[in-house]
């Protein structure tokens, strides 16, 4: 029968030493704990992030579609005053003659 030394542990010499090693264990456990606590508040973190970021973009992509369609609704009133005070000013001047 042969025993792994790798997996063997020396023993322990008093309480203190053993309530040590113990104090130890639960302190990692607490530090990672902490840790996976903080990765989980950065990825909620960047998950909010990423959805205002789309939230926002999709209320630009509305907004530039409504300019879009103000700016062509303004363009034809545009035109049709122009047309309108272009056709004033060719026919006045024939009907006072």
């Amino acid at each position: 029968m042969t025993t792994d030394v790798y997996h063997l542990r020396p023993p322990l010499t008093s309480t203190l030493e053993a309530e040590a090693a113990e104090r130890m264990v639960f302190g990692q456990e607490r530090v990672l704990v902490d840790i996976r606590d903080l990765l989980r508040s950065i990825v909620y973190t960047m998950d909010q992030e990423r959805r205002e970021k789309e939230q926002d973009e999709q209320r630009m992509s509305e907004w530039m579609l409504a300019a879009t369609v103000l700016d062509r609704i303004f363009f034809i009133i545009a035109i049709i005053l122009f047309i309108i005070a272009t056709t004033i000013f060719i026919v006045l001047p024939l009907v006072n003659r």
